[in-house]
Order: structure tokens, then sequence, then C-alpha cells
């Protein structure tokens, strides 16, 4: 069987149609490229991990970093990244609510924490390549054992374009929702 892939007119319209109605229920979600829902699962732990890693990018390229902002791909929908960044002359100055009006294009930089529930690997490699195909300069993937890698259009990268460096707090991978049972054991 095979799935009709929307426009990004139509899927704009699906998105907002959803935006309204999860806005209550501040539900992570986002769309296949057939207008699909699907709902991203966050626990706390991954929330935990995003703030820190959000935290560095912003001291370390300023603040136009955001979280959670959706935007359409050319490849894989409406997607929405742990967090990205681009520089200033980059964002619209429509003031438009961005959860109702995805950007049409990705920011320079897009990052996916996956940790907890998070993003599943499997789908890590259309994510990233739907990124870099819409504009991103770089995806930052941070994996669930504190690995940074650092990808563009060329692959895999031995570091950052823009000079990122992240250093994840181990007490938080330590202690997160994979901790061990001679870990959980051991005096804190």
């Amino acid at each position: 069987m095979k799935t009709h892939l929307l426009q990004a007119n139509s899927l704009l319209t699906i998105w907002r149609m959803f935006a309204v109605r999860r806005h209550l229920d501040n539900v992570a979600f986002e769309l296949s490229p057939a207008g699909d829902m699907l709902v991203r699962d966050e626990d706390p732990w991954h929330q935990i991990i995003k703030t820190d890693v959000f935290c560095q990018l912003a001291i370390q390229l300023g603040p136009r970093a955001a979280l959670r902002l959706p935007i359409v791909t050319r490849t894989f929908g409406i997607r929405v990244p742990d967090m990205v960044w681009m520089p200033e002359e980059k964002w619209p100055d429509d003031g438009a609510e961005q959860e109702t009006n995805p950007l049409a294009f990705a920011p320079d930089l897009c990052v996916e924490v996956l940790f907890g529930k998070a993003v599943c690997a499997t789908s890590l490699d259309s994510r990233t390549h739907a990124y870099l195909c819409s504009g991103a300069e770089e995806v930052i993937v941070v994996g669930a054992d504190g690995t940074v890698e650092f990808r563009g259009r060329e692959g895999v990268r031995s570091r950052s374009v823009f000079d990122v460096t992240l250093e994840l707090d181990t007490c938080l991978l330590l202690y997160g929702p994979t901790v061990t049972a001679s870990a959980a054991a051991s005096p804190r």
C-alpha cells in the first residue's frame, strides 16, 4: 500500500488544527509526511537532559536557541527537534506564534536528545536527513549514554562547525531512567 505524501500547505493546515486542540493538553506532537499525528512521549529525565544541553547552547551560541520549535521538512513532515539555534537575522520578524506556524526551513543547528522515552534511534537517520535537506548546517545527537555526535551533510564530524562543546553531567546520566542495580545501591 502506497502512502500519500502531503504538500507543505496541507501539512500546515493539519498542524494548525491539531495545535489548537493539543495546546490545551500540552502534548508534544509531530506530523508524518502523510499528515498522521505522531505523539512525542517525553519523560522528566529527557526534559532534564534537554534543559542542560539547551543552557550550554545558549551560553556558547547566544540567546537565539529555542526549545520545541516545529519545522516543515522537505522529506519527513513537520518535525520538532529538541532544540534549535540560528543567527538573529534568520528569525522571522512577524512575531507569529511558532507553535501554530512552523518554520518553513530548518534552523542552522538542530539537536536531538535520545534519552528516556525520547526519539527512537531507528528514526534518527531519517530525522537527521530531513533537517539537513531542509537547511540545517549541523545536527547534534546526544545519545542516551551521554555521547555527543555532530552530523553534517557529509556524515559524522569529529567536531561542531559552530565550535559547540557539550559536557553532560554524569550524575544525570548515572541516576536517570537507565540506572543499574549496582549504581542504585552505591552511596550518593
